[in-house]
């Protein structure tokens, strides 16, 4: 993708008086002038520029892999510094080397890594940083890396099986539009070329059809536009406005196969977060309002923390969330069971791998639901077209 990016344009000496010069992409120019201090170059200039250029985006993927390998070497007792250093000089992605160079700066100016990971957004969100606040407090910050790398793989192994799983019949429906329209443009002039021929009387469904045949460009530029600035419009409106984002999460689960989707994803999220939080010792509230910031719908994030307000007045994990209505019976059973038990934790990540396979199966059969569903849009495409190309032939032949 093609970035506007600030650099850093540098010229100096070093020890032995020979001149220097390059570009970095820093944070701030305290940042480059410190490090370039630590190489022992005397400074002439530091200037800003700003550039524009083509760069690979950051994906979760390279998340997931940054954290995991931060976790081994961690475990396998090298220093963080050193860590991070190796990984920005191993890695192929231009932003991923700045932001790992950020987060250099920042621990040699004396920030702890949660604090560095919270200054430079957006990587690393609220709840893995909480975690790495508690990896740095107990001494388990490899373990704490562990965790995120587990949960951050789960998570992206959904993600994308059912993603994967809409791929194939969006390309399908695409296709078959983009088929319609060829036919519009190519066949169904030749037609009306004869029926105006030989002076057919043409029936209605032939009419709309002929009609859409002259002005397809037309009505698919203003559909284009149309759809360009509603878009535009909307997503404005969602960035800006929460109150809208949080309308449209309430609006989502009132469609019935949508809400039944949409609930099982935010339930396998929150119980994978949740169980992960539990098991590495934050307190049940603390990680009920981290989990609360990432289940990405309004109407979850308000009942997990109504949720919180009950468990500190008193009130058991299961008896605040039997009132919410949020959570499926079977699972409000068990974190009963686990609350008893003492085993929550467990019973969480257990209840996790149970909706994750749930998505998964529906992932692997979200295909073979759609196919009916796309032949029969595609017949009646193609059955609108025969009929209404055919029909006027059909009654001039009854005629003669």
């Amino acid at each position: 993708m093609l970035t506007f990016t600030k650099v850093f344009v540098w010229e100096g000496l070093t020890n032995t008086r020979e001149s220097c010069k390059g570009k970095e992409f820093f944070g701030n120019k305290a940042q480059l002038r410190l490090e370039l201090q630590r190489q022992n170059i005397y400074i002439s200039y530091i200037r800003t520029r700003w550039i524009i250029r083509f760069t690979k985006p950051v994906k979760t993927q390279d998340i997931f892999l940054l954290a995991r390998q931060i976790a081994r070497l961690l475990q396998a007792g090298i220093p963080l510094l050193q860590i991070l250093q190796l990984l920005k000089n191993s890695a192929n992605n231009t932003i991923l080397q700045e932001y790992l160079q950020k987060l250099i700066a920042d621990l040699e100016e004396g920030f702890s890594l949660s604090e560095a990971l919270q200054q430079n957004k957006p990587y690393f969100n609220k709840f893995h940083c909480s975690l790495i606040v508690l990896g740095e407090k107990t001494a388990t910050l490899g373990l704490m890396f562990g965790r995120i790398a587990v949960y951050q793989e789960k998570s992206m192994k959904l993600k994308a099986k059912i993603i994967n799983a809409l791929v194939y019949p969006m390309v399908v429906l695409i296709v078959s539009i983009l088929v319609f329209i060829a036919l519009l443009m190519g066949v169904v002039p030749q037609f009306e070329q004869f029926f105006s021929d030989v002076g057919a009387q043409l029936p209605l469904i032939t009419r709309i059809v002929i009609y859409l045949s002259k002005h397809i460009g037309f009505i698919c530029s203003y559909c284009g536009l149309f759809l360009l600035i509603f878009g535009g419009f909307f997503i404005f409106l969602k960035k800006r406005y929460t109150i809208v984002d949080n309308k449209l999460d309430v609006f989502y689960l009132k469609i019935p196969l949508l809400k039944k989707i949409i609930s099982e994803i935010i339930i396998a999220r929150i119980t994978r977060a949740l169980s992960t939080a539990l098991a590495a010792g934050l307190p049940l509230i603390d990680a009920l309002q981290l989990v609360s910031e990432i289940s990405g719908n309004f109407v979850y994030k308000s009942a997990i923390l109504m949720g919180c307000e009950q468990i500190r007045d008193g009130e058991s994990f299961y008896q605040a969330f039997s009132q919410q209505k949020v959570m499926p019976i079977v699972l409000l059973q068990l974190i009963k069971i686990g609350e008893m038990a003492n085993c929550l934790s467990e019973i969480l990540n257990n209840s996790a791998d149970l909706y994750e396979e749930k998505m998964n199966y529906f992932a692997d059969n979200l295909s073979v639901l759609l196919e009916p569903l796309l032949i029969i849009i595609l017949g009646l495409m193609v059955a609108s077209l025969v009929i209404a190309m055919y029909l006027p032939i059909f009654k001039l032949g009854s005629v003669i």
